[in-house]
């Protein structure tokens, strides 16, 4: 009797040892699993910004008209258009870091909140974003000057979300030139679209 009892309490030990353990594991593999989830999405991310030509603007050569695409791996492809210091296709690399940062506070942020039209027929010098995360996409436009003016605006958005952006990819040293611009050729490459991209 008392060894079977004793036998008993052996098994309830045990199985009670095996669950506090499972769930112990699965304590520290969710949050885990959860990290993991999302460092996926955010590689996986990818970002467009098209800056549109200023065919409205008194100062065309004040913002000419490019394209970035960034994804999460830190891989840049810029196409320089009408007006920019360096022009066509290239690709180079950023912080991959930096680019998944940028990408996680992008996806909360408030830029998305207020709609903007954007486009070379409705604003002179406005731009477009476009986040794709796993299977989401957001857009929005950008102001970054006044309609029929060379005069930039104060625009939180933009010195916020696209300022930061520009900084990231170093694209201002592209498109407009300055004093980055030789050092940031240097990285630069010609890029040949592979027949399954874009």
């Amino acid at each position: 009797m008392l060894k079977a009892k004793a036998t008993a309490i052996k098994r309830y030990a045990l199985w009670g040892g095996l669950i506090i353990g499972a769930a112990a594991v699965f304590g520290f593999a969710a949050p885990a699993w959860q990290t993991w989830r999302e460092e996926s999405a955010l590689r996986d991310a990818h970002i467009s910004y098209v800056q549109f030509p200023c065919s409205s603007m008194t100062a065309a050569a004040a913002c000419p008209a490019y394209r970035i695409d960034v994804f999460g791996d830190g891989t840049v492809v810029y196409q320089g258009g009408t007006g920019t210091r360096v022009s066509g296709i290239y690709v180079y690399r950023v912080s991959e870091k930096d680019v998944r940062a940028y990408v996680r506070d992008l996806h909360v942020s408030s830029f998305w909140a207020d709609p903007i039209a954007t486009g070379p027929t409705i604003y002179g010098g406005s731009c477009l974003v476009v986040l794709h995360v796993k299977k989401e996409i957001r857009r929005n436009g950008c102001l970054k000057w006044k309609p029929g003016t060379d005069q930039a605006l104060n625009d939180p958005s933009v010195s916020d979300t696209v300022a930061q952006l520009e900084a990231l990819t170093r694209v201002a040293s592209l498109a407009r030139g300055d004093a980055g611009t030789d050092e940031v050729k240097r990285h630069i490459r010609p890029f040949k679209a592979a027949s399954h991209q874009f």
